[in-house]
C-alpha cells in the first residue's frame, strides 16, 4: 500500500490542519499540536484509501468479514502507518522542517488502550493478515476510556496509575457523530426475560480506527452499533409475514447480522427485544440475535448469528 505524497505536499497538508483546527502557524505550533496535525493528515489519507477500497468491494458484491473481540492490541499507529504507506522519509523531512524531531513526535503517541495481552495481540494479527490479503474486513470492539494501568516502580514497589491513553491517542478516532449507543451493564436481579437482569447504561459514540498494512487498509469499529429503529409489527396472533430479527443495542452479533442482511438486500424487520419484551416472550425468543420466520404456517426461530447465516445461505 504505497502513497504518492511528496515532502512539500505533506508539509502543506499539516500546515492547513494547524491553521484550520488549531488556529496557529507552524512556527507558533506546539510539539503536541504538530503531532496531532501529522496524525490527522495520515488518518485522512488512509480514510480516503479505505473509501476507494470499499467502493470496489461493493461494486464486486464481495463478501465481508466482521471480527469481534473484547480487545485489539494495536500498539502505536503513527510509525506503523508511515512505514506501510511508504512515506516515512517524506513525512520525517516535512515534520522536521517545523523544528521538531520525528522521534519527539513518535513519543507523543501512547499505546492504544484496547487490550492487554495475547487475546488483543491475536486479534490485531488477524486484522493485519486480513488487510494484507485484501479482504474487506472490519473489527468490532469496545472503546475503553482507560488501558489497564501505567506501571511505576517506587522504592522497589509497583505503583499502578490510570492509563489515560485517549488524551493523545484519540487523534486516530473518526467519530460517527450521528450515532450514539447504549452500553449496558448487569444490575439488580429482576423478573425480566432478558437474562433476569435490570440494566444500567452509558451512552457511547461509535468511532472508526483505520488499520494499515503494506497492501490494504481496513477499519476497526469501536462500540456496538444500534439497529435501525422501525415500528414493531403486529404479532397479536403470532403471525410472521416478513422475517423479524430480534436485536439488542449492545449486541455486536446483532449488528453483524444486520450488516449481512443490508448487504444482500434481505427484507426483514428489526425489533428491539428489550423495548418489545412482550412480543419476544410471546414468540419464545430467549436470546439475541434471533430471527423469526414463518414456515408452513408456523413460526420458526433461528438463534445466533451463525445459524442465521446458514439459514440465509440455504435459502
Amino acid at each position: 500500500m504505497k502513497f504518492n505524497v511528496t515532502e512539500q505536499e505533506f508539509k502543506t497538508y499539516v500546515t492547513g490542519v494547524l491553521s484550520s483546527y488549531f488556529g496557529v502557524k507552524p512556527e507558533d505550533a506546539s510539539k503536541a499540536q504538530i503531532y496531532r496535525a501529522t496524525c490527522m493528515v495520515v488518518r485522512d489519507l488512509l480514510t480516503n484509501k479505505r473509501v476507494d477500497f470499499k467502493k470496489v468491494c461493493h461494486e464486486q458484491n464481495a463478501k465481508q468479514v466482521y471480527y469481534m473481540s473484547m480487545e485489539f492490541l494495536l500498539g502505536r499507529s503513527l510509525r506503523n502507518h508511515l512505514f506501510n504507506m511508504g512515506i516515512t522519509e517524506q513525512v520525517t523531512k516535512a515534520v522536521e522542517s517545523f523544528g521538531v524531531s520525528m522521534d519527539e513526535i513518535y513519543n507523543f503517541e501512547p499505546d492504544a488502550g484496547l487490550g492487554n495481552g495475547g487475546l488483543g495481540r491475536l486479534a490485531a494479527a488477524y486484522m493485519d493478515s486480513l488487510t494484507s490479503c485484501g479482504y474487506p474486513a472490519s473489527g468490532f470492539s469496545i472503546l475503553y476510556d482507560y488501558g489497564i494501568f501505567k506501571q511505576r516502580i517506587v522504592d522497589g514497589w509497583q505503583l499502578e496509575q490510570p492509563d489515560d491513553w485517549l488524551k493523545m491517542g484519540d487523534v486516530w478516532l473518526a467519530p460517527r457523530l450521528e450515532e450514539v449507543y447504549q452500553v449496558k451493564f448487569g444490575g439488580v436481579v429482576d423478573q425480566n426475560w432478558n437474562d433476569g437482569k435490570t440494566q444500567e447504561w452509558k451512552d457511547r459514540k461509535a468511532y472508526d480506527i483505520d488499520h494499515s498494512t503494506l497492501k490494504h487498509v481496513g477499519p476497526i469499529e469501536e462500540a456496538a452499533p444500534t439497529p435501525t429503529e422501525q415500528s414493531a409489527p403486529d404479532t397479536s396472533e403470532c403471525k410472521v409475514v416478513k422475517p423479524i430479527l430480534f436485536v439488542q443495542p449492545k449486541c455486536p452479533n446483532c449488528k453483524m447480522v444486520e450488516l449481512m442482511f443490508d448487504k444482500i438486500g434481505y427484507a426483514y424487520t428489526p425489533v428491539d427485544a428489550i423495548e418489545n419484551a412482550d412480543m419476544a416472550r410471546k414468540l419464545g425468543v430467549k436470546m439475541t440475535p434471533t430471527m423469526a420466520v414463518e414456515v408452513d404456517g408456523e413460526v420458526k426461530l433461528i438463534e445466533n448469528a451463525v445459524n442465521i447465516r446458514k439459514y440465509i445461505e440455504q435459502k
